[in-house]
């Protein structure tokens, strides 16, 4: 899994053949932006454990 932070990252480098999920919040910063084929449909709720690991990263990617 890698993460990537909407309007801070470049999503333009996501791989055509990749799947990805992303959150609401996420899809209406980037608009109209086109995604990869492997967009997964938005989750009505994730595990304790995802929600965990997500914030796990989130927080990692906060420090750099």
């Amino acid at each position: 899994m890698h993460i990537l932070i909407a309007g801070k990252d470049d999503i333009a480098r996501v791989p055509d053949d990749a799947p990805v999920y992303v959150t609401q919040a996420a899809r209406a910063r980037i608009g109209p932006t086109r995604m990869p084929a492997g967009l997964l449909p938005n989750a009505r709720m994730i595990s304790d454990e995802c929600a965990r690991d997500i914030m796990t990263e989130v927080l990692l990617a906060a420090r750099e």
